[in-house]
């Protein structure tokens, strides 16, 4: 039984099955991750052409867009040891953070800004399949 089940094509084409179905998984991470960083760079680009454009039509409002960018965006500098040995922070995000420094009329241009640029088809069908995976 054993000799048959070796000599048979089927077995042989197993290998075969395995390598072509992970080659197709890494494509398909590839691309997945390749969409994913082109839509959050669009997201950025949105994001900042807003707070632009809004900053040009209320000039005064520039130390809250100094303090979002200080705040939300900053760069990482030293470890701060206070900040390590704290308990983790809620993540917020560009919105609720702009909104945290000050000015709720900049979270509102955010998120417009940020909701303006649309999720791509491979992305929206991977969220929505993996969102009922874990409710199921």
């Amino acid at each position: 039984m054993l000799v048959v089940l070796r000599d048979s094509k089927m077995f042989r084409a197993v290998p075969r099955v395995i390598l072509w179905g992970g080659v197709a998984l890494f494509l398909f991470l590839i691309l997945v991750l390749a969409e994913g960083s082109v839509y959050l760079g669009k997201v950025g680009e949105a994001r900042d052409a807003a707070i632009a454009q809004w900053l040009n039509e209320h000039p005064e409002d520039g130390e809250a867009v100094a303090r979002y960018r200080t705040v939300c965006i900053g760069s990482p500098g030293e470890p701060d040891v206070e900040k390590i040995a704290s308990p983790p922070q809620p993540v917020l995000t560009f919105a609720e953070c702009a909104e945290k420094v000050g000015s709720p009329d900049l979270m509102v241009i955010i998120q417009a800004a940020e909701y303006s640029i649309p999720v791509p088809i491979l992305l929206s069908w991977l969220s929505r399949t993996l969102a009922s995976v874990v409710l199921l």
